[in-house]
């Protein structure tokens, strides 16, 4: 069975809230290695690199080039090890998801109700 988990946005410091998705550098079904960088992003001036805090196949992208972003909701869906989930999930990275939910594509407008636990 396939792991899908909604990785969710935290950035290196937690007094930013939101942030500026200024570009994808990955694509879709693209293999992704821990540490490797997923996006950039802007708060105010400054231009940051995300790096991914987990290993997996990339499946979509929640957010939008320009669009803004915030800290503590879902960014991007990973198909990922069981093995990777768990340690994802005792790390607060994201949530799990289900297959449907994966298939269905998850436009990033369903993604923004996807509530983390507080």
């Amino acid at each position: 069975m396939k792991n899908y988990f909604a990785l969710v946005f935290l950035p290196n410091s937690p007094t930013n809230e939101k942030a500026l998705l200024s570009k994808w550098l990955i694509r879709e079904q693209n293999e992704v290695k821990k540490s490797q960088a997923l996006f950039q992003f802007k708060v105010g001036d400054q231009e940051q690199s995300y790096t991914s805090p987990i290993s997996g196949i990339f499946k979509a992208y929640l957010y939008k080039e320009g669009e803004e972003i915030e800290t503590g909701r879902p960014i991007a869906v990973f198909e990922i090890s069981e093995e990777e989930q768990k340690q994802a999930l005792e790390e607060s990275l994201g949530k799990v998801i289900t297959p449907d939910e994966a298939n269905q594509g998850m436009s990033y407008v369903e993604a923004a109700s996807i509530r983390m636990p507080g």
